[in-house]
């Protein structure tokens, strides 16, 4: 995946993340939820573009 592309889907999931907390009238607590998620998951989708999770993966405890 090329730069450009990242960053568009990055800039997508930010202003659709914007749209989800100014106009769609969730309580606070649900929002917090559901911004964590979708925040956490993003961060392991770049994890994984990047092939930092591959390393994870590899070690061995024990």
């Amino acid at each position: 995946m090329s730069l450009l592309s990242l960053l568009i889907v990055l800039i997508v999931v930010g202003l659709l993340l914007r749209v989800f907390n100014n106009y769609l009238p969730f309580q606070a607590p649900i929002k917090n939820i559901i911004n964590t998620i979708i925040i956490f998951g993003i961060i392991l989708w770049l994890l994984g573009i990047f092939g930092i999770t591959d390393t994870i993966e590899n070690i061995h405890i024990g």
